[in-house]
């Protein structure tokens, strides 16, 4: 769901539906029909709303202009505005920095991937969990990056860095935040000072 409320995306296939809701029913659905042989694992919304991130099966992520694509006649037409190649493994979590200008890319084989936005690159990858990535946050200020695994940990990082910070351990199951469902940004709040310490 975009953060303005005017959208939400779900992948099925190499296909996404874009939906455009109303009050309380969707008014207007769009399906993107992109010639992509790979299966979307990962979406996020940027903090503006305009941009939507696609993360891919094998290991690419597709910038989308939602009203450049939604105002073509022809979804199938739909091109992404940037596609970045992280390498062949599976991309399953997603977040945008609070400026828009940075995307963290969570990995089925416990990686995380930093990208400029801007100059369409890698910044820097690293490993800190043992299971697959499920779930990132950045801060609100943008420092730092909050992470959760199927290793039954979370972890919070320096964004510009990479540098591990703290460690939350001792889950009985894969670790529960979910950006969509729980803003992760508490997690900031109340383990800010340990964090930073």
């Amino acid at each position: 769901m975009a953060a303005d409320l005017r959208y939400r995306v779900a992948p099925y296939g190499g296909r996404l539906k874009i939906e455009k809701a109303g009050s309380r029913k969707v008014t207007e659905g769009f399906e993107i029909v992109h010639p992509i042989y790979d299966a979307a694992h990962s979406l996020a919304f940027s903090p503006d709303g305009k941009q939507l991130a696609s993360g891919y099966q094998y290991g690419s992520v597709r910038l989308w202009d939602v009203d450049k694509t939604l105002a073509l006649e022809e979804k199938s037409k739909a091109e992404a505005a940037q596609t970045i190649r992280i390498g062949e493994v599976a991309l399953v979590s997603l977040a945008y920095s609070p400026d828009g200008k940075r995307l963290a890319a969570g990995s089925a084989e416990s990686r995380i991937t930093l990208l400029d936005l801007i100059n369409r690159k890698v910044l820097r990858s690293f490993v800190g969990h043992d299971g697959e990535v499920t779930a990132l946050a950045f801060s609100p200020d943008g420092t730092r990056l909050a992470s959760a695994s199927h290793d039954r940990t979370g972890k919070i990082w320096d964004s510009s860095s990479g540098k591990e910070l703290l460690t939350l351990a001792g889950h009985a199951g894969p670790t529960p935040f979910s950006p969509c469902s729980v803003r992760p940004f508490r997690v900031f709040h109340v383990l800010g000072e340990k964090a930073n310490s």
